[in-house]
């Protein structure tokens, strides 16, 4: 059974915004998005733009963030379901005209809720495992 907007991009880029420097974090993302716009037959500058801007940027703040107490990164998990829709926006209004705004907002609003949901139980869940694991990983190859 699939469940839509479920993923672990969220936690896996917030595991790696802990660990990795910027010049690792940020070629690593776009390589991803790339990759992902490669795969699934979106790559065109509508799609890949917002979607390069919005995890590069997400990949930004949960590093500013990384030593905060864990329940902000958990708010920050959950916002983030809603912004990513929201980074697509503009793109949508040069695609199909201003007025698309408020339905936009309305038809995304259930994918969002799905999204912030997803990224609240993998972040709980898989959060600290992966980063521990990536870590301890990590250590043993130095």
């Amino acid at each position: 059974m699939l469940v839509p907007q479920f993923q672990f991009t969220v936690v896996l880029i917030m595991v790696y915004a802990c660990i990795f420097p910027y010049k690792i974090l940020v070629p690593m993302i776009l390589g991803y998005v790339l990759l992902d716009n490669i795969f699934m037959g979106t790559l065109n500058y509508l799609y890949f733009i917002p979607m390069v801007i919005a995890w590069v940027g997400f990949a930004i703040v949960a590093r500013s963030l990384r030593d905060k107490p864990f329940y902000v990164q958990v708010i920050l998990a959950i916002v983030f379901g809603f912004v990513y829709g929201w980074i697509f926006l503009p793109a949508r209004m040069i695609e199909q005209g201003v007025g698309i705004f408020w339905l936009y907002l309305k038809m995304d609003l259930p994918f969002e809720i799905m999204m912030a949901a997803s990224n609240l139980i993998t972040v709980l869940i898989a959060y600290h495992p992966l980063r521990y694991s990536l870590e301890k990983s990590i250590l043993h190859l130095e």
